[in-house]
């Protein structure tokens, strides 16, 4: 795949990057609108959870903005059964509660902040079955 790999942190976080081979590191707060239009990925790894909910639908927001027709949207995050969820992602989801007024969210509960920005969930993809973690596709309609 053709393209530019752009990793985007805090500045102060950016500055402590190592350089690495074909990947460009840009200083960007992601509740700034999206410098980086059209890419055909836009990936958050674990960064969702620790947000409440209308932080989270600005930083949806400020991506979809930048999107293309034809962009994707990857959320890595841990996606929690609607019943049954483990001792471990209890704790995880009161620890991201009480810290960051965050939470742990179900799938269905993703897909209510998601279709709230005007965005699709397409798919939610396991592959932590013990700890839940996954990767959310969300696209334009």
């Amino acid at each position: 795949m053709v393209g530019r790999v752009i990793l985007q942190d805090l500045p102060h976080s950016i500055s402590n990057a190592l350089p690495t081979p074909g990947v460009e590191n840009m200083a960007h707060d992601f509740f700034e609108p999206q410098p980086v239009k059209a890419s055909k990925f836009y990936f958050t790894l674990g960064v969702l959870h620790n947000h409440p909910h209308h932080k989270v639908c600005l930083l949806l927001n400020n991506i979809k903005s930048a999107m293309a027709t034809d962009s994707v949207i990857l959320l890595d995050e841990m996606v929690l059964p609607e019943v049954g969820v483990s001792p471990y992602a209890a704790a995880m989801d009161l620890v991201t509660m009480s810290a960051f007024a965050g939470m742990v969210r179900t799938e269905s509960q993703w897909r209510g902040i998601i279709e709230s920005v005007g965005l699709k969930l397409v798919k939610t993809y396991v592959y932590n079955a013990t700890s839940y973690e996954s990767v959310i596709d969300v696209r334009l309609p």
